[in-house]
């Protein structure tokens, strides 16, 4: 299927105190089949997913089905004017949506693209 979006798409993060990062997204299915992110750090293994977290492989908070639901609640909140419980400060997601657009940037040009550290 032709258009103008990728079917597939990877990103290899380096970060300026050494860690390194993967990214990846697919529209492949017609359905989602998972959203989540996994770090590996010195001494441990986190998974978190839309429902639940693991550390080391072992079930250590199980999501009791409005998380998502709360969250855009929130969003909404901080959106409106309205107490909100935000926490993100909004210079660090201002830096989440700066890479966003490397990423972007990177895949339209296919080539590396650095971020200034703000």
């Amino acid at each position: 299927m032709d258009g103008e979006i990728d079917r597939a798409t990877s990103a290899v993060l380096r970060f300026s105190g050494g860690a390194a990062g993967l990214l990846a997204t697919s529209c492949l299915l017609t359905r989602k089949h998972r959203v989540g992110l996994e770090v590996c750090a010195d001494g441990i293994a986190l998974e978190l997913s839309e429902t639940r977290l693991l550390v080391d492989g072992h079930r250590a908070i199980e999501d009791d089905g409005r998380a998502k639901t709360r969250v855009d609640r929130e969003f909404i909140n901080a959106v409106q004017g309205k107490a909100a419980d935000v926490r993100v400060p909004y210079g660090e997601a201002l830096r989440t949506h700066r890479l966003a657009l490397a990423l972007a940037r990177s895949a339209a040009e296919q080539r590396p693209v650095m971020l200034d550290d703000q």
